[in-house]
């Protein structure tokens, strides 16, 4: 599914979304489904549908889609007189319109495309494309100015430079560092899947060693001892000659055994055969040095080196991405975040307190934020809460209560509370305005002070601050910011911004 979502996304000009989609949906408890794809479109604030329309209705659907076709999610594009679509292992089937509708079950996927087309991801893809090519071929480039190549030895030193390329991409490939353009030339038809070949027991030599290793070794050891030894390109053509029946087993394996092609390795062993042929035409075993073969065990001895620590390291990131996608399983699914909320002491007293309600009071979720005007963090708390109401304006709406206590004279900051009380209590059209500038805009006390104080403040108003602090030494709430959701304590073991991951489920409950 996750090529196929890619693909639309990009289609839709969502490609900087691509990423934070990839991140949603492998950890999204109900993964791999159709609702972890449009809750991943949820998170991300994207406008989709999924449903099942008539098929009469064909015609009028978006050119672009995806919907499920033989048991696979698939991208469908229209065509005047057929229908394309490509599944998630990149293979493209043609369909007659009319069989295409007879076959499909009405199922219809779609997002609403994004007016303002995003352009930083091909920029900086673009950017890390011409800065892998360059670390390789301003090298190449130095070499050819400051030593004197011959024919021969150019023709060997473009080979192991074009083969060290390929063993980056098979590199690539193998740990799931994916490119569109490669993905593409590696599943281009069904009798082609590099993964597969990859992924094979057949690959592995041993414990340590795989058929992926060789080629960047070879080649890296290459291109390196070339730096110091121009002459050696002899020995790696002679070197070469011993690779011709690695090659021959690995088109066996491809061909008899797992029945599919890697085009990156095939790229492979024609480098390897050019070079094996360039030294039967040009060279003999007679040009072979010393010198050149200590050279060369040195480079492939620093490569080797080299390469399996980056391989380890790679290893382990891979093995610690998959187990933060499964914690984060964990952490979304909404059994463990309700089972972590605790409920409140004296519900009955918490439901009478009058409180500062911002947004729509009639929203199904009702977020309580108790606040203390001197706490740094109450200000990030609050920045947080208010733009999680903008963003679920219908769903959200939050209330605040001012943890402070009243008898405390010297406090400076029981200012803030009495008047953000007392406006409340009036009904004052500026209440927001207020709020906002201490605890977004963190407006200095003095500052403060001379734009909002109140001189008279009610009797209501002092005992309302009195009911506050009363209610917060019930529950035993020393500290600021505490979160509340719909009378549960909001755990400390997640983030406000992930409540976003649970709305649909708390709207849901509270219908209940």
């Amino acid at each position: 599914m996750l090529n196929v979502v890619s693909k639309y996304l990009n289609i839709n000009n969502y490609s900087d979304l691509i990423d934070n989609f990839r991140d949603l949906y492998l950890s999204h408890p109900n993964y791999p489904s159709l609702y972890a794809i449009t809750d991943s479109f949820d998170s991300l604030r994207i406008e989709n549908i999924a449903a099942y329309v008539p098929k009469d209705k064909f015609v009028e659907l978006p050119q672009k889609f995806m919907t499920f076709f033989g048991n696979e999610f698939v991208l469908v594009s229209k065509h005047n007189d057929f229908v394309l679509i490509e599944s998630d292992n990149l293979k493209e089937f043609q369909f007659k319109k009319d069989d295409f509708i007879v076959n499909w079950d009405g199922l219809f996927v779609g997002i609403e495309p994004n007016e303002k087309e995003s352009k930083g991801l091909h920029y900086n893809k673009t950017f890390n494309y011409l800065k892998n090519g360059l670390l390789v071929f301003i090298p190449f480039l130095l070499l050819l100015f400051f030593k004197e190549l011959d024919i021969y030895s150019l023709l060997i030193t473009s080979v192991v430079v074009m083969g060290f390329l390929l063993s980056i991409l098979i590199v690539n490939e193998s740990f799931g560092i994916n490119e569109k353009l490669v993905s593409n030339f590696c599943n281009f038809n069904s009798s082609v899947s590099c993964n597969k070949v990859f992924a094979s027991s057949y690959s592995k030599i041993n414990k340590w060693l795989s058929f992926i290793d060789l080629p960047i070794i070879f080649f890296g050891a290459g291109f390196l001892s070339i730096f110091f030894e121009t002459g050696i390109t002899n020995l790696i053509g002679f070197i070469s000659l011993f690779a011709f029946p690695i090659i021959l087993y690995t088109i066996w394996i491809q061909k008899i055994k797992l029945k599919k092609w890697c085009t990156l390795c095939l790229l492979i062993s024609f480098s390897l055969l050019s070079l094996g042929m360039f030294f039967i035409i040009y060279s003999s075993i007679s040009s072979l040095t010393f010198q050149g073969l200590i050279v060369y065990i040195l480079s492939t001895l620093a490569v080797s080196l080299l390469w399996f620590l980056i391989k380890d390291n790679l290893e382990k990131i891979n093995k610690q991405s998959n187990e933060i996608y499964q914690l984060r399983k964990i952490k979304r699914n909404y059994s463990v975040f309700n089972f972590l909320t605790k409920p409140i002491l004296n519900a009955e007293a918490f439901n009478s307190l009058k409180k500062i309600n911002l947004g729509n009071s009639n929203a199904p979720i009702k977020i309580c934020l108790l606040l203390s005007p001197s706490c740094f963090h109450c200000h990030k708390i609050f920045k947080d809460v208010i733009t999680l109401i903008q963003n679920n304006s219908d769903s959200i709406t939050v209330d605040i209560i001012f943890n402070i206590n009243p008898n405390n004279k010297e406090n400076p900051f029981n200012v803030v509370v009495e008047t953000l009380t007392e406006m409340n209590i009036t009904k004052s059209d500026k209440l927001f305005e207020a709020i906002s500038d201490w605890h977004i805009h963190n407006f200095e006390l003095e500052k403060w002070k001379n734009k909002w104080k109140i001189n008279n403040v009610s009797s209501e108003t002092v005992n309302l601050m009195h009911e506050y602090y009363d209610w917060c030494l019930l529950n035993n709430f020393s500290y600021t910011p505490v979160i509340i959701i719909n009378q549960k304590l909001f755990p400390k073991e997640y983030e406000l911004q992930d409540l976003n991951y649970f709305i649909t489920d708390l709207i849901e409950e509270n219908n209940h």
